[in-house]
C-alpha cells in the first residue's frame, strides 16, 4: 500500500485517508489481474513492482486521470495488459 501512494506522489497526486479504500481497490484489481494473466495462483516477489506500477496507473485511471505530466515528460496512461508472459504457468 505504502509504495503506490509513494509511486502516486511522485506521479504528482497526494493520497488522503479518504482516498485509502480506492488505492486497495485498485492493488486487489491489479493483484487479481496479473495473477489471471500469468494463470498463478500467488503472485511471486519479481511481479512486486509490476504490481505496484498498476495498482498506481489503475488507481488513476478510476479517477478518470488519463495523462501524467512530470516537467517535460508527458505519460499517457491506457487500460492495457501487462506483458506477464515470462512468468506464465502453462496449464495443460
Amino acid at each position: 500500500m505504502e509504495q503506490v501512494i509513494q509511486r502516486l506522489r511522485v506521479l504528482g497526486y497526494e493520497i488522503g485517508e479518504a482516498e485509502r479504500d480506492g488505492v486497495e481497490q485498485a492493488i486487489e484489481f491489479a493483484r487479481e489481474e496479473l495473477l489471471r494473466l500469468a494463470n498463478l495462483e500467488e503472485l511471486p516477489t519479481e511481479l512486486e513492482g509490476l504490481l505496484c506500477e498498476r495498482a498506481a496507473e489503475r488507481y488513476l485511471l478510476m479517477r478518470g486521470v488519463h495523462r501524467v505530466k512530470l516537467g517535460d515528460l508527458t505519460l499517457e496512461l491506457r487500460d492495457t495488459p501487462p506483458d506477464v508472459a515470462r512468468y506464465r504457468k502453462v496449464v495443460w
